[in-house]
């Protein structure tokens, strides 16, 4: 199990805060460039914490 938190809100430039369910999560493996176009912030928070859990995983293989 990895020790990355999951992303569950982002903070919208408009001041507003949208949730991140599994839709959203859906959305951004199925067409992460169409998440980018219409919420920037959520396609950034995601890859962050892709790119968080993938250091991670690999950190823990490593350690093994």
């Amino acid at each position: 199990m990895s020790d990355v938190a999951k992303v569950t809100e982002v903070p919208l430039a408009s001041g507003e805060v949208i949730t991140v369910d599994e839709g959203m999560r859906r959305w951004y493996e199925g067409c992460a460039c169409c998440l980018r176009d219409t919420y920037p912030e959520v396609k950034k928070a995601l890859d962050a914490e892709r790119k968080a859990l993938r250091q991670t995983e690999e950190e823990q293989a490593s350690a093994d």
